[in-house]
């Protein structure tokens, strides 16, 4: 269960004093192929991925990998189902608000915007297809 201070330590240093890398998503996917890995740890990496990936646009394509990776894993699990909900509405709420239409400060922000959209409507359909009992 060492993926959990893991997650923390990451959630705590992010942006501030540590970057999230390669290295790092190399590590997560690991974390997530190994047998030891407990549906609840793996619902609590599922959280702080959604988050991250929605966050950090530079490792969205490599986090929505292992984000499929726990989703195929732990998809009977009561522990993933009842955070995927949450997730699932979390990410409505994101692309409802996404939907809004608002003054572009500039093409930057307008091309996050579209790509927050595009990522959340992405997993919201990874969690559509699961295969649930």
């Amino acid at each position: 269960q060492l993926a959990l201070p893991l997650v923390k330590q990451l959630q705590t240093a992010e942006d501030v004093t540590y970057v999230i890398n390669v290295f790092d998503m190399e590590l997560l996917r690991s974390i997530v192929g190994h047998p030891r890995l407990s549906a609840g740890c793996g619902a609590i990496l599922l959280e702080y991925l959604i988050a991250l990936t929605l966050k950090n646009i530079s490792v969205t394509a490599g986090l929505v990998q292992i984000i499929e990776k726990i989703l195929n894993r732990f998809s009977g699990e009561s522990e993933l189902l009842e955070r995927l909900l949450t997730q699932a509405q979390v990410l409505l709420e994101l692309i409802k608000m996404l939907m809004k239409p608002s003054r572009p400060v500039n093409s930057i922000s307008t091309k996050l915007k579209v790509y927050k959209k595009q990522t959340a409507t992405r997993l919201l359909g990874m969690f559509i297809q699961l295969q649930l009992p």
